[in-house]
């Protein structure tokens, strides 16, 4: 399976500079445009396990190993010569006891605990009047749930690229790094397409819920082209 590791990852963990890096990489700039995928920030630059195979013989690390972190947890440890044997496990979080939980509790609650209200305050509070709602009228223009069913597909037509896609599903918290690394472009594709509506634009791509449009049908317009 392969693995998504950045340069930044990269650099701290062999304790080198990105000029280092880029004197090593020049020496055959054709293979490694080839295996690494160079966005403008370290970590957002991601280096295949071909590059690093090579790298790694070249920076001779004893035992190098690549820890991989998701929301400031680690989620695995890669080794940069050989491949594991098996996955490495998750670190274990420490349990709090039923007592732990419950004294927690009673902190907290006693932190946010609100003045007592008196009798006399419950009479004189008034409940505050609620504002008369008036029912909006549908338009012709409004979109509905088969228009928000049948379009907002995703195409690569419309400009985006599938590595782009990836980082979305990545850096959105919608899956975890092992998930979309195991994904081909057509399953990435289809894990999103039925949740999410896209709306290309020249600025760039508008990625929507489909249930939230739904929520807001009223309020959403389109002029279809004739």
């Amino acid at each position: 399976m392969n693995k998504l590791v950045t340069l930044r990852s990269f650099l701290k963990e062999y304790s080198i500079t990105k000029e280092e890096f880029l004197k090593e990489t020049n020496k055959d700039k054709a293979f490694y445009d080839k295996y690494i995928e160079w966005e403008q920030f370290d970590d957002a630059t991601i280096i295949s396990p071909k590059a690093l195979s090579r790298l790694g013989e070249v920076f001779d690390k004893k035992d190098p190993k690549m820890t991989i972190t998701y929301d400031g947890e680690v989620q695995q440890e890669l080794d940069l010569t050989t491949e594991p044997e098996e996955k490495a496990e998750k670190p274990k979080r420490k349990r709090r006891t039923k007592k732990e939980m419950e004294e927690a509790r009673k902190a907290e609650m006693s932190d946010f605990m609100a003045e007592p209200v008196t009798e006399e305050k419950k009479e004189n509070k008034k409940p505050a009047a609620k504002p008369a709602q008036t029912k909006k009228k549908r338009s012709k223009n409004n979109i509905t749930k088969a228009f928000i069913q049948e379009h907002g597909q995703f195409d690569t037509s419309s400009g985006m690229e599938m590595k782009d896609i990836r980082k979305f599903m990545i850096g959105s918290g919608l899956y975890k790094i092992e998930q979309v690394a195991m994904m081909s472009d057509e399953e990435a594709v289809e894990s999103i397409k039925k949740d999410y509506y896209f709306i290309s634009s020249p600025e760039g791509t508008y990625i929507i819920k489909r249930n939230a449009l739904t929520g807001i049908m009223s309020d959403v317009y389109v002029i279809e082209k004739q």
